[in-house]
């Protein structure tokens, strides 16, 4: 019976101890450090400068210091169109898409800056994992 109890008492500390940590890792979303809008928001002026061919993408609003974004070199009124191979065409659409990938994970962002389409690698982190300025 004192073994049965001690082994009890051994699981239970186990989970209380690990399970969370582990529960804790493997829940956390990906991170990007962007404020993101739609492509409406984009002023006439850098729309014709831009000269994008179709009418999808999200427009980069703001980027946080010390996030993903910022290290991946992305900036405001950069027009992002995909995400990997996936067309990007609303914000919610890229929130949900870049939320399939996990923490860690490198993607890559097509966008376009001042007319000129660049290919931007990022990896993500977690939110905790920055400290956003």
């Amino acid at each position: 019976m004192k073994k049965l109890i001690i082994f009890l008492f051994s699981c239970v500390l186990f989970w209380a101890v690990f399970l969370p940590a582990t529960a804790q890792v493997t829940s956390a979303k990906p991170f990007l450090g962007a404020t993101i809008g739609i492509l409406d928001s984009l002023p006439q002026p850098l729309r014709k400068q831009y000269k994008l061919k179709n009418k999808n993408g999200i427009m980069v609003q703001k980027v946080f210091d010390n996030s993903p974004a910022k290290t991946g070199g992305l900036a405001v009124n950069d027009v992002i169109q995909k995400l990997n191979n996936t067309t990007i065409v609303s914000p919610r659409q890229f929130i949900e898409t870049l939320h399939t990938y996990r923490v860690g994970d490198e993607i890559n962002l097509t966008l376009y800056r001042n007319g000129k389409k660049l290919i931007k690698p990022i990896k993500l982190l977690a939110k905790a994992d920055t400290e956003l300025k």
